[in-house]
């Protein structure tokens, strides 16, 4: 949530209108590991996005700057009944789409 937050999606406001975002499959591939009192710090951006479906790649990595993981979360927007549905232009921000190379 806090990248929807930081990126200005207004969640809140897509589920008033009677939308959600479900996270539909996490590809999750472990690199190193983490240990109790670690400080984390987890990069999100936006590496996909389609009419209903888009992806958020997420690099975990440690203090030091040692990667610990890195994953795809996979996303599906649906309305209040659960059906797949385009995410109204009102709501589509910058930081759901991806980078243009």
């Amino acid at each position: 949530m806090d990248f929807l937050h930081a990126a200005g999606f207004d969640y809140k406001g897509i589920v008033a209108a009677g939308f959600s975002l479900y996270v539909t499959h996490i590809d999750i591939h472990y690199k190193g590991s983490a240990f109790l009192d670690d400080r984390l710090f987890i990069e999100t951006y936006p590496s996909k996005l389609k009419h209903v479906m888009g992806e958020f790649s997420q690099k975990i990595t440690k203090e030091d700057g040692t990667v610990c993981a890195e994953a795809t979360v996979t996303w599906a927007s649906v309305t209040s009944t659960g059906r797949p549905a385009k995410i109204p232009d009102e709501f589509m921000v910058d930081g759901l789409k991806p980078e243009e190379n």
